[in-house]
């Protein structure tokens, strides 16, 4: 069902092509993901990024996470990963891990073949963030996003059913040894790491 800016989408190929078709616009795009909803946009577009900063009442000088259909993507990106990050990418991507490879990229590859699927008929990189105010509780239900970052995005696709982890996905650098930035749904432990 459509509503304006307002998708209802009922299937992953609806939600899909909705989601292709605003990326490759150059829209600010509220959706489910992973374990929340969440804003995506064009990460290299400064000015997205600056409306996604005044939505969530976020700092400027943080840095967004980005999204990519697989480990070949780095290559386009001129990312040489280190024995340690090739290491954790075996092990856990695809899934809920992101890598700071650098100060300007933090990557993931979504556990979902649907969304790496999908992310492979997107021309820019695609920024992502939670989609709610900065120190908010995350938005686990369409009912529960803020109206604030509804009214401010260019459009919003809902479907509660695409949601299916209780935690954020974890971050880690990787540059000197295990450092977590952010414990989330992968548990990063000493124990978990001897098995690399």
């Amino acid at each position: 069902m459509k509503n304006g800016k307002i998708i209802y989408s009922r299937s992953i190929a609806e939600f899909s092509e909705q989601y292709i078709k605003a990326l490759n616009n150059g829209e600010l795009v509220l959706h489910p993901c992973e374990c929340s909803y969440c804003i995506s946009f064009d990460f290299y577009n400064e000015n997205l990024r600056e409306r996604v900063n005044m939505l969530k009442g976020r700092a400027c000088d943080k840095n967004y996470v980005a999204i990519i259909p697989s480990m070949r993507s780095l290559k386009k990106l001129d990312i040489e990963p280190n024995k340690l990050e090739r290491q954790f990418m075996k092990k856990y991507w695809p899934d809920l891990l992101k890598i700071a490879f650098s100060d300007t990229y933090c990557l993931g590859v979504p556990k979902e073949k649907w969304l790496r699927d999908t992310l492979k008929k997107i021309n820019p990189l695609v920024g992502i963030t939670s989609a709610n105010k900065t120190g908010d509780s995350l938005a686990k239900k369409g009912t529960d996003i803020d109206k604030g970052l509804i009214r401010g995005v260019d459009k919003v696709l809902i479907n509660d059913a695409l949601i299916y982890a209780d935690k954020q996905s974890t971050i880690v650098r990787l540059k000197k040894g295990i450092e977590i930035l952010r414990q989330g749904e992968v548990e990063i432990t000493e124990r978990t790491t001897k098995a690399l």
